[in-house]
């Protein structure tokens, strides 16, 4: 199951930009708490029902909550602060994005 550690990051990062708790997307995504835990520590995957219920709280796609596809900037809608945030592990905006200033 190699995609398992790609989505739990993939998960928290979009959570972490729509300014969410894991309670408030679990309510959003009409899941418990508990389950988005499992999944941002990579202790299971959601079933595709409950994918989809997450990409649509968190305004994302489920290819890209997989990893098959880049997760778009909540500022200028570019993957441009994706790479950066996924290779630093820092949240900072790149200077490419004309809506982090």
């Amino acid at each position: 199951m190699e995609r398992l550690p790609i989505f739990a990051e993939r998960l928290l990062l979009a959570r972490r930009r729509r300014g969410l708790t894991q309670e408030a997307l679990a309510s959003q995504a009409r899941l418990f708490k508990t389950d988005i835990s499992k999944y941002e520590r990579g202790l299971s995957m959601p079933t595709l029902p409950r994918l989809v219920r997450l990409a649509q709280a968190l305004h994302a796609s489920g290819d890209a909550l997989l990893g098959l596809d880049d997760i778009e900037c909540t500022f200028c809608g570019q993957a441009c602060c994706t790479r950066r945030e996924e290779a630093t592990g820092s949240e900072e905006k790149s200077g490419a994005c004309i809506g982090s200033a």
